[in-house]
């Protein structure tokens, strides 16, 4: 986020010695290019890395920067990726009653003592 305004900076600075308008020009083109690759391309790329939908990236980043502030959007990828990693570890996958993770079939039921 910080390095986009540092990044632009030079930009901005060379454009300043054409005037106004290429100013104008050149920090809407900044903005755009911005835009898209924060809000396009790096949701797609880690959906391709991290198997997120490019949709819960830019929900999480809102919601973890609703929650959190700016460091929530930060690190809105990040927790994403555990909070997903935490559910799929803790809940149960498709499987019957009573089978544990690494079975192939569900355990038969405890036996009662017979006498």
């Amino acid at each position: 986020m910080v390095g986009v305004i540092i990044a632009s900076a030079p930009a901005l600075i060379l454009a300043a010695t054409h005037g106004w308008a290429t100013v104008a020009w050149t920090f809407g083109a900044l903005v755009v290019i911005h835009q898209l690759d924060g809000n396009l391309l790096q949701p797609l790329l880690q959906k391709g890395m991290a198997a997120i939908p490019p949709v819960l990236s830019l929900f999480a980043i809102v919601g973890f920067g609703a929650f959190f502030g700016v460091l929530g959007v930060l690190f809105a990828a990040p927790l994403t990726i555990v909070c997903i990693s935490a559910v799929q570890t803790w809940r149960p996958a498709e499987r019957g009653p009573g089978s544990r993770p690494g079975e192939t079939e569900p355990r038969p039921p405890a036996a009662v003592c017979d006498r």
